[in-house]
């Protein structure tokens, strides 16, 4: 049985399986495309606080499939993802970084313990787009949410359209 299960996990540890009944796991063509299309790395920090997500099941459930994908999103971006998770715990640098970015941090009791759960992504032309809070409220919306982040880091492109005019637009 041990040998069996080092064989497979040596063979078969490329393959993946979705057994969900709503295919949570299984990310949609536009989410492939955005990632297989990457031309530059794109830097995403997950600021979690791991010790307070674990005290509850939802959250540590959410927290993990959160990870889960962004995870996967990396997998399939072929490394030009680059993913760093952070605990920020209270009073530390890691906590004042998150609040430089923007985040919101939920407080929790007096002493000042915040819980953090957000998004920032940066990419080599120093672009940022923040996630304040990853909402369970959203979690159907999950892959979309991250999949619109990278694309906006991407898409170097964007077209602007101006308008010029003798009459005040104020």
């Amino acid at each position: 049985v041990l040998a069996v299960n080092m064989l497979g996990s040596l063979t078969f540890s490329s393959v993946r399986l979705d057994l969900t009944e709503r295919k949570a796991y299984t990310l949609s063509d536009g989410t492939r495309n955005i990632l297989e299309a990457l031309d530059e790395p794109i830097t995403l920090r997950l600021f979690l606080s791991e010790k307070v997500a674990t005290r509850t099941p939802s959250v540590a459930t959410y927290a993990n499939r959160v990870r889960d994908m962004l995870y996967e999103f990396q997998r399939r971006s072929d490394d030009k993802l680059i993913l760093k998770i952070i605990d920020p715990e209270p009073f530390s640098e890691e906590e004042d970084r998150a609040v430089g970015f923007g985040l919101h941090g939920i407080p929790l009791d007096a002493e000042g313990t915040n819980f953090y759960f957000g998004l920032v992504g940066a990419n080599s032309t120093d672009d940022e787009v923040v996630v304040p809070y990853l909402s369970m409220e959203r979690e159907e919306f999950l892959e979309y949410d991250l999949a619109k982040v990278i694309w906006q880091l991407s898409d170097i492109d964007q077209k602007v359209v101006g308008l010029l005019s003798s009459i005040p637009i104020n």
